[in-house]
C-alpha cells in the first residue's frame, strides 16, 4: 500500500513538471528539436530505451542519423537532448561557454554514493581540487607508473590454450586493477582483495547505471532492498576498505594526505582514480585484441611497425571509446553554432560512440589509414578543460600491452561482430571476450 501510494505521488510530480516544462520546441525562429515517434505521455520513452539497453549506442546513434538533434525522456527525469555530432557546437560546449554545462543533478544523485564529489560527478571548487590533486600526483609520478606497468605487462603470462577460449577481457581488468591499486594505495595488495574490492566496484556501477531506468529506485533505496540493498553493502565494503589504508597511507594515497585532504575527499579520489585508470585501458584493449582478430592480415605489421600499431589504436578508440557518452545540464538558456537553443536545466548527452561513426566517411569501417581530428570532432578522451588526465599514459599503457603480446602470442577465434554491451560508464562487453591463445613461436 505505501509503495503504491508513493508511486501515486511520483507520477503526479512528473505530470506536474511536464506541463512547466518549457520545451525546446517551443522556442520561435530557431530549428525545432525532434522528438521520438511513439512517445507515451507518463512514461516518455522509458520502455523502448530499456528493450535497447544492452544496444544503446547503435540504438541511440541509429536515432542521431535518423532525427539529429532530438529529445527524450524517461519518468520523473529532466528531458534530455542527444545532440548530433559537430565539431563547433562541442567546441562551444566544453571549452567556449564551458560555465555553463556543467554535471548534472541527476547523474550526481545516481552515482554518488560511488565517486562522491571526485571529478566524474563534481563541478566548481571540488572539481578543482579533485583534478588538481590527481593531476600533480601523475605529472610527479610518471616515471614510476610507467615503471610500474612494465614490470606487470613483462611478467603476464596469458593462459595458452588452443582448445579452449579464454576471456582476455578478465586478463585485462584483472592486469589494470593490479597495477591501479598499486599506484593508489603504494602497496601489493593481495591479489584476493583486489579482486573483490574490484568485483563489487563494477557491481555498484552497473545497478547505479539501470538506476536511470528503474523509476523507482529511490523507493528501493528508502526500504534497502532489491539492488539498492546491494549497492548499500558494496558500497560500505569499498569504503572500509579505503578508509583503513588512509590510516597508513602510501601512493596516492598518502600524496592525497601529505596535501591537507580529509579522508572522504580522500576517499572520493580514490575511487575516481580507479574507473579512471582500471576500467577505461581494460575495456580499450580489449576492443583493440577485437580488431586484431577481426583483422588478421595487419598483424604482421602491427608486430614490426610502431608507427602503425599507434594508428590501430587510433582506429580502434574510433570506433570503441571506453566512455561511449556523457552528459552535461545546461545552467542558462544558450544558443549553439548551428542555431540549435537548449533550455536552461535540460541535460544534453554528446556521444563519442555516435562522433566516431556519423562525422567520418564510411564511419562503420575499420581503417588505419585513417585521419584522426580534432578532440572536439572525436571526443574520445573528452575535451576542453575536462580532457582526461591520463590520455598519454593510458595510450602508452596501451601500447605496451599490446605490442608485448602480440610479439609473444597469436589471437583467434570466431567473435560475435556485435557483442552486448554492459550498461554502465564504460563501453565494457557483457559476456567477455573469449579467445584462442597460441603461442607466437609454436
Amino acid at each position: 500500500m505505501l509503495i503504491l501510494v508513493i508511486l501515486t505521488i511520483y507520477t503526479l510530480i512528473y505530470i506536474v513538471k511536464s506541463k512547466r516544462y518549457k520545451s525546446p520546441n517551443t522556442y520561435d525562429h530557431t530549428p525545432k528539436i525532434k522528438m521520438l515517434p511513439n512517445k507515451h505521455y507518463i512514461t516518455g520513452d522509458w520502455n523502448s530505451i530499456c528493450n535497447n539497453i544492452e544496444n544503446a549506442n547503435e540504438y541511440h546513434t541509429e536515432n542521431i542519423k535518423k532525427y539529429g538533434t532530438h529529445q527524450f525522456s524517461l519518468p520523473f527525469s529532466p528531458i534530455y537532448i542527444n545532440l548530433e555530432p559537430n565539431e563547433e557546437n562541442l567546441k562551444h560546449i566544453l571549452l567556449k561557454n564551458f560555465a555553463n554545462y556543467i554535471k548534472d543533478d541527476e547523474q550526481k544523485l545516481i552515482f554518488g554514493e560511488l565517486f562522491g564529489n571526485g571529478i566524474f560527478a563534481t563541478d566548481n571548487i571540488d572539481w578543482k581540487i579533485s583534478r588538481l590533486t590527481m593531476s600533480s600526483f601523475l605529472m610527479k609520478n610518471h616515471t614510476y607508473i610507467k615503471e610500474l606497468f612494465q614490470e606487470q605487462i613483462l611478467n603476464l603470462v596469458l593462459p595458452v590454450n588452443i582448445v579452449e577460449k579464454v576471456d582476455i577481457q578478465k586478463i585485462f581488468f584483472e592486469l589494470t586493477a593490479k597495477s591501479s591499486f598499486q599506484m593508489i594505495f603504494g602497496i601489493n595488495v593481495d591479489n584476493e582483495e583486489i579482486n573483490k574490492c574490484a568485483e563489487m566496484f563494477d557491481k555498484c556501477q552497473e545497478l547505479m547505471f539501470k538506476r536511470y531506468f528503474k523509476p523507482w529506485w529511490k523507493i528501493e533505496r528508502y526500504l534497502n532492498i532489491g539492488d539498492e540493498k546491494i549497492i548499500n553493502k558494496n558500497i560500505k565494503i569499498l569504503d572500509d576498505f579505503c578508509f583503513e589504508h588512509i590510516k597508513n597511507p602510501d601512493g596516492l594515497v598518502k600524496y592525497c594526505i601529505d596535501n591537507e585532504l580529509d579522508k572522504m575527499e580522500t576517499r572520493d579520489i580514490i575511487m575516481n582514480m580507479l574507473i579512471a585508470s582500471r576500467d577505461t585501458t581494460a575495456t580499450a584493449l580489449t576492443w583493440c585484441i577485437y580488431e586484431i582478430i577481426q583483422n588478421q592480415d595487419l598483424i604482421d605489421k602491427l608486430r614490426t611497425d610502431e608507427e602503425f600499431l599507434i594508428s590501430f589504436i587510433n582506429e580502434t578508440l574510433r570506433l570503441h571509446p571506453p566512455i561511449p557518452s556523457d552528459t552535461k545540464m545546461v545552467v542558462e538558456d544558450d544558443i549553439l553554432p548551428d542555431g540549435t537553443r537548449l533550455p536552461a536545466k535540460s541535460i544534453i548527452i554528446y556521444r563519442p560512440y555516435s562522433h566516431g561513426r556519423l562525422l567520418y566517411k564510411d564511419g562503420d569501417k575499420f581503417d588505419t589509414n585513417r585521419k584522426h581530428k580534432s578532440q572536439y570532432y572525436s571526443p574520445i578522451f573528452n575535451a576542453g578543460p575536462r580532457i582526461c588526465l591520463g590520455k598519454n599514459l593510458a595510450l602508452l599503457q596501451i601500447k605496451l600491452v599490446l605490442s608485448t603480446l602480440i610479439n609473444k602470442y597469436d589471437f583467434n577465434g570466431f567473435i560475435c561482430e556485435n557483442p552486448k554491451w554492459i550498461p554502465g560508464i564504460t563501453l565494457r562487453m557483457k559476456d567477455g571476450l573469449y579467445v584462442y591463445i597460441n603461442n607466437k613461436f609454436n
